[in-house]
């Protein structure tokens, strides 16, 4: 999931297509491929996995299975994009009309859903994590209460970026069709207006949720550094520290690396915003915005590996499934009856796409 890079080309457009060499795009193509390959595959693993076994539905589990239904938006709507992209040129839409316009509404959309969805819910991995350890003794965060509290996530991180319905729109360039993102129609016509704006995303996306995560996790490792958890003793004690700390890591890691993966895109972001890359080529623009966008949307498949990593339960399934796949006939009954369907889920990746930004810089 990561930061919509439309808006990172905001003032980096360039007046003439740049066409990549075939070679450069073959690379791209497969990289794409084995990102959609193995996000699509581990996030869905990941939900399968919880929703099978009722030892993985601690709260901490369920917040990392929702990531993981928001991180499969990613591959299903951003790689197909992004593939065609690469092949034609970048912002070319190649589908026209009143279906093509919802695409290029809901793709962009979709996308950043998924990155509002993930973030929030690295903060309440964090505040759960943090209750566990801190303040065992008061309840924390309970099943019921985390349903609303998903709820919420999910309302709000499709609130946050309800914009893109009224900026996203389609306009012709010659014999092509592109995608763009027009500020002009929610009455954003200075560049002043237009930085406040994606401060406000950033900030909501990052600058807010980041300390409090940090802070959070500061607290559980200082509490970590005293004594067992109060009221416990001896052997239970021992085990509950031990379980915590597991815990601990596990959350610690997937957070670090979700805010990691988008540190750059981020920095990108930031630079962009200011113009600090106009003095760029076209060439060298197109390949910083796909490894900050591809390096921030890779952050989508590394769940999969660290729940291998820190969950032995989440091993066990995964070992059972295999073994049992592995055998011709049982694979697919096995299949039909654990998977469920996830509806028409989306998903997103590079987005290094040229983008037109209707912009009037009135001072």
């Amino acid at each position: 999931m990561s930061l919509n890079t439309t808006v990172l080309l905001a003032n980096a457009t360039f007046s003439n297509f740049v066409q990549e060499t075939l070679p450069n795009k073959i690379i791209k193509v497969m990289v794409y491929c084995i990102l959609f390959v193995v996000s699509f595959t581990g996030n869905l693993l990941i939900v399968w996995a919880t929703s099978r076994d009722n030892r993985l539905r601690s709260t901490t589990n369920i917040l990392i299975a929702n990531m993981a239904v928001s991180d499969l938006l990613v591959p299903l709507f951003s790689t197909p994009r992004n593939i065609s992209f690469i092949i034609f040129y970048r912002g070319i839409w190649l589908i026209d009309g009143d279906f093509g316009l919802a695409l290029c509404k809901l793709a962009f959309y979709l996308q950043d859903v998924s990155l509002g969805v993930s973030i929030y819910s690295c903060v309440f991995i964090a505040l759960d994590r943090f209750y566990a350890v801190v303040h065992p003794l008061r309840g924390g965060l309970s099943k019921g209460k985390l349903k609303y509290i998903m709820v919420g996530i999910w309302m709000f991180s499709l609130a946050m970026f309800c914009t893109y319905f009224f900026t996203f729109t389609l306009v012709k360039t010659g014999d092509s069709t592109r995608c763009i993102m027009d500020f002009t129609r929610i009455g954003v016509t200075t560049i002043l207006l237009y930085r406040t704006y994606y401060f406000v995303i950033i900030a909501l996306n990052f600058g807010i949720p980041l300390p409090i995560i940090s802070f959070l996790y500061l607290r559980i490792v200082l509490k970590l550094r005293q004594t067992a958890v109060p009221g416990q003793a001896g052997n239970i004690s021992s085990v509950r520290e031990r379980q915590n700390k597991n815990a601990l890591k596990m959350s610690a890691v997937i957070v670090s690396v979700f805010f990691l993966s988008n540190l750059l895109l981020v920095v990108v972001y930031i630079l962009t915003i200011f113009g600090k890359l106009d003095s760029l080529s076209s060439p060298a623009k197109i390949d910083i915005f796909f490894s900050a966008s591809f390096m921030a949307e890779s952050s989508c498949c590394y769940n999969f590996f660290i729940y291998l990593v820190f969950t032995n339960v989440y091993r066990q399934n995964f070992r059972n499934m295999f073994s049992k796949c592995t055998s011709v006939n049982p694979c697919l009954g096995r299949l039909r009856t654990n998977s469920f369907s996830l509806g028409s889920v989306a998903t997103v990746a590079e987005q290094g796409q040229v983008n037109v930004i209707r912009i009037h810089d009135h001072n």
